[in-house]
C-alpha cells in the first residue's frame, strides 16, 4: 500500500495531524506493508518513501507562518485556498501514481480540489477532515464588526462549495463530533467519525509547589493554538500572583517567548514531562473546528481540563462533561480549583480511552480504508 500525503507542510513532530498520519499508516498494515509519500510545499517535491518511526525525523513547519492583507482577515484561509498548489500537484501526482493499491490522503479540505484530477482516477481516495473550514471562518466571525460580516460572508460560500470538493472522495474521516454530525447529514455514508489519537502516558499529581500551574502543550505554529494562548494570558488567571502560566511546544518560544509569571518551555521531548508540571490544562479555545486533540490528550495524562463550548464541541456529548466550560474572561483561581477538586482521572481516563486509544482510532482507520478500497474498485 503506497499512501500519498496532501498537506502543504511535512507531517513532523506531535501534532495532530502527525498523529492522525500515524494512526492511518498503522491502520493500513492489514493491507501490507505501507509506503509513505509526503508532498512538501516549500520545495515542490515528495519525501519519501518514509516508514511510519520516520516521520518524528522530519522537519517541522515554520513556527509562524507570514500573514498577508487576506490572511489577516481570513486567519483560517490556508486550510482551503490551495489553488496554486492544486495546480502544481498535477506533474507530481502523476508521477507517483505508480501502484494500483495507492491510497490518496488528502488533510483537511487543503487541496481536496486535486482529488478531481485524472491522475487519481485509479486511486483510492480519502480526505481526513480535521477541521470544516467554513465553520473555522464562521467561529472567527465571533469577532463581530466589518471583520466579522466579511468572515461571515465568506463563511456561507465556502460552506456551499466544501462538501462538493470532498464528494470525490471515496471517504472522509472527520476528526470532530460536531463536524462529523453536519457533514454525515450531507454527505451520508462515505463520512465517518475518526477521533484524532491520544498516546499518552497517566501522570502523577504534581506535588503542591505553592504557586498554582496551569497551561497547556501544542503546535504554535496553528492559529487556534496561538489564539489560544493569547487569551489565556489575557484572562484573570495570568494577573494572579498566586498562579503560573505554563506552555509549551512546536514554536512555544518563538511566538510568545518568557515573561513575568508566565513559562514557556518550547519543544518538550516527551508530553508527560510536561503534563508533570501543571494541576490543570486550561484551553480557551475560541477559534478553528474540529477536534482539540490536546484536551482529550490532558484528560488521558491525568489531569483536568478547562476549555470553552467550542472546544467541547469537538467531542462526543457523553466526553463534554468531563470538561469544565468557562468563557475566557471568566477564568480565575476559584474555578480551576473547583475543576480539580471535582476531577477523576482514573474514570475520565477510561472514557477517553474507549473512544480515543491508539488501537481504536488506528482501527477506525482500517474499517474506513477498507470500505474505502471497495467502493474504488466498484
Amino acid at each position: 500500500m503506497r499512501i500519498l500525503h496532501l498537506y502543504p507542510f511535512l507531517p513532523a513532530g506531535r501534532h495532530g495531524g502527525t498523529l492522525r498520519l500515524r494512526a492511518a499508516v498503522a491502520g493500513t498494515e492489514a493491507f501490507g506493508t505501507p509506503e509513505i509519500h509526503c508532498y512538501d510545499a516549500r520545495t515542490a517535491g515528495w519525501v519519501g518513501p518514509l516508514r511510519i518511526e520516520e516521520l518524528a525525523t522530519l522537519d517541522p513547519p515554520p513556527p509562524r507562518p507570514p500573514r498577508g492583507a487576506k490572511r489577516t482577515l481570513f486567519p483560517s484561509t490556508l486550510w482551503e485556498s490551495g489553488h496554486r498548489a492544486v495546480t502544481a500537484l498535477a506533474p507530481h501526482l502523476e508521477a507517483q501514481l505508480l501502484d494500483p493499491r495507492s491510497a490518496v490522503l488528502v488533510h483537511t479540505t487543503y487541496l481536496a480540489a486535486s482529488l478531481r484530477f485524472k491522475a487519481l482516477s485509479g486511486a483510492t481516495r480519502l480526505v481526513d477532515v480535521y477541521d470544516l473550514v467554513w465553520r473555522a471562518h464562521l467561529n472567527d466571525a465571533r469577532a463581530g464588526g466589518l471583520r466579522g460580516a466579511l468572515r461571515t460572508l465568506y463563511a456561507q460560500s465556502v460552506r456551499a462549495r466544501e462538501p462538493r470538493l470532498l464528494a470525490a472522495a471515496h471517504a472522509v474521516l472527520v476528526a470532530g463530533w460536531d463536524d462529523f454530525d453536519w457533514l454525515a447529514m450531507r454527505a451520508g455514508s462515505s463520512v465517518s467519525w475518526v477521533p484524532t489519537p491520544t498516546p499518552v502516558s497517566s501522570v502523577a499529581a504534581a506535588p503542591s509547589r505553592g504557586a498554582l500551574r496551569v497551561g497547556f502543550i501544542g503546535n504554535f505554529a496553528h492559529a487556534a493554538t496561538f489564539d489560544s494562548a493569547e487569551r489565556l494570558l489575557a484572562s484573570p488567571l495570568a494577573s494572579d500572583p498566586a498562579v503560573r502560566i505554563v506552555l509549551a511546544g512546536h514554536g512555544s518560544r518563538e511566538a510568545l517567548g518568557n515573561g513575568g509569571a508566565t513559562e514557556v518551555l518550547g519543544e518538550i521531548e516527551r508530553v508527560e514531562d510536561f503534563y508533570a508540571r501543571i494541576d490543570c490544562a486550561v484551553v480557551p479555545v475560541s477559534s478553528g473546528s474540529g477536534i482539540k486533540c490536546k484536551l482529550a490528550e490532558a484528560i488521558m495524562a491525568g489531569r483536568p481540563v478547562i476549555t470553552t463550548e467550542l472546544g467541547a464541541s469537538g467531542y462526543p456529548p457523553h466526553l463534554r462533561g468531563r470538561f469544565t466550560l468557562c468563557p475566557s474572561a471568566q477564568l480565575d483561581a476559584a474555578t480551576v480549583k473547583r475543576c480539580i477538586a471535582g476531577f477523576d482521572p482514573a474514570c475520565a481516563r477510561a472514557e477517553f480511552e474507549g473512544e480515543l486509544g491508539w488501537e481504536r482510532v488506528t482501527r477506525g482507520y482500517r474499517d474506513v480504508l477498507a470500505a474505502a478500497l471497495s467502493r474504488s474498485e466498484r
